[in-house]
């Protein structure tokens, strides 16, 4: 669950022009597509699920249209198809709807101020066939939308936004571990027997950090950093990726979980300063992660991780010092907010944020930190030493996800989101190239993993991934390895 507090940019024009998206061509707001697929689930995917998009899509065909309210919670994509085959012709007029929020699920309007979001919306109302809200774009929506800058819509306005079933998933984990505190009670618990509905499919390999407020990032960088030719390199530009700081999984999972509450606890250099963590609402794919990632020290040991076991599980914070935000954007927020008000903040996002290009400054008050020494880079995790990392999965119903069009769509998405090449696409982007070197989602193989920036640039492939039984694939209460 999330408490919003969202609240309309100063004018809805100021962010038409953010560039946020493009619609070349505004057929969409003039042309009824063939065939519409509704998406639905993790945020943290988004990149990727443009790009595999981008593949099914004739050149200068593709259009994308987002919502005004900001983050990306609603996305409209329309283009001609190419190359998806099984009855679905080239020049094919298509639409894929996405959804990773919503503030209603089937008949079940949540109270004002609460909604689901995230990894929970891939899962439940994908078994289910539970209505949720998507942004309707179509001729008739069609003055709600901007098309000369950016292909943003306000959904604001009625009309915008409808209720439709999603048609396929995006999780960061197993749908199975959506259950106790990883589910919000707006969304429900996943329930073992509706996934056995499902067609799951292995997904991509996605890093995730704990970023710390700038004068965090400047403190530890000082206790951490206090002689010799780094510190004075250090002195002179914070941000090379030699110079950033590290806590380790321990110190973390301490932090994660309320054992300690005062930074002087975790680093004896820093203040007695409160611990402010901002995490995510339940249902969120990067807070399951967390659960199952934090009690066990980052994978250290997997029968204290939540909700993997039954025992003794970890206290998950509320109150005073804490801030639950329901999207990643809200999470980077409320990290600049405590830079600018002094306070040291700790969150948690998908690993490819707030860096533009190697060694450069970022832009917002907030850094990636080092866990245990390494950074959430491509060769990092696809070495198995960057650890803080999950496999997602792909699902929809076996029987009955569309018509014989609609499914060959969702697969060939489903296809491009699995393929090295297209996840490299993504992976070049800006908001990739984090000081510490590249970052970005990437394909499990059978084979060797990448070992080099280059090769991992243009085949982001690791064989490290959560261990395969008869039952689950992938299993993400099973400790990471290259060895099953």
């Amino acid at each position: 669950m999330k408490k919003n507090s969202f609240v309309l940019a100063a004018s809805v024009a100021a962010l038409m022009g953010s560039g946020n998206a493009l619609a070349q061509n505004a057929n969409a707001l003039t042309t009824t597509p063939d065939v519409i697929v509704y998406a639905s689930g993790s945020s943290a995917q988004k990149t990727n699920l443009d790009n595999a998009i981008k593949a099914v899509c004739q050149a200068g065909t593709f259009e994308k249209y987002t919502n005004a309210l900001g983050g990306d919670h609603f996305i409209t994509y329309y283009c001609l198809s190419q190359g998806i085959g099984s009855g679905v012709a080239d020049g094919t007029k298509i639409m894929i709807r996405y959804s990773g929020y919503t503030t209603q699920i089937g008949n079940t309007t949540f109270a004002p101020g609460t909604s689901a979001g995230g990894s929970i919306l891939g899962a439940n109302p994908v078994i289910n066939q539970s209505k949720i809200q998507f942004m309707a774009v179509s001729p008739a929506t069609a003055a709600l939308c901007n098309t000369t800058t950016a292909g943003v819509c306000d959904d604001s306005k009625t009309g915008l936004v409808d209720l439709f079933v999603p048609q396929l998933g995006l999780t960061d984990l197993h749908p199975k571990w959506f259950v106790l505190q990883n589910a919000p009670v707006e969304a429900g618990a996943t329930q073992a027997p509706g996934l056995t509905k499902l067609k799951i499919t292995p997904g991509i390999v996605t890093p995730f950090n704990s970023p710390v407020s700038l004068n965090l990032r400047d403190a530890l960088q000082d206790s951490q950093i206090k002689s010799g030719a780094l510190a004075a390199t250090c002195a002179t530009n914070r941000e090379l990726g030699s110079c950033t700081p590290s806590l380790t999984a321990s110190q973390l999972a301490d932090i994660w979980t309320g054992a300690v509450t005062s930074w002087d606890k975790v680093d004896a250099n820093l203040p007695v300063k409160a611990i402010t963590w901002v995490r995510r609402e339940n249902g969120s794919g990067t807070q399951a992660s967390l659960m199952i990632a934090a009690a066990s020290k980052m994978y250290g040991d997997l029968t204290k991780a939540y909700p993997c076991t039954t025992g003794a599980q970890p206290t998950v914070l509320y109150g005073k010092n804490v801030i639950t935000g329901g999207t990643t954007t809200d999470v980077e927020t409320a990290l600049v907010n405590a830079n600018q008000n002094g306070d040291y903040a700790i969150g948690l996002v998908s690993a490819p944020r707030n860096g533009a290009g190697a060694d450069a400054a970022a832009v917002k008050n907030y850094r990636i930190i080092k866990i245990d020494g390494k950074g959430p880079t491509l060769t990092d995790i696809a070495s198995g030493a960057y650890k803080f990392v999950t496999q997602g999965t792909f699902q929809r119903l076996q029987t009955g996800a569309g018509t014989a069009s609609e499914v060959a769509i969702l697969d060939a998405i489903v296809t491009n989101m699995l393929t090295p090449s297209v996840i490299a696409i993504g992976n070049a982007s800006a908001t990739s190239k984090l000081n510490l070197g590249d970052s970005g989602y990437m394909a499990v193989t059978d084979g060797a993993s990448c070992s080099t920036t280059n090769t991992c640039a243009t085949n982001p492939v690791t064989n490290v991934r959560f261990a395969k039984n008869a039952a689950d694939y992938p299993n993400n209460c099973v400790a990471p390895t290259s060895s099953w």
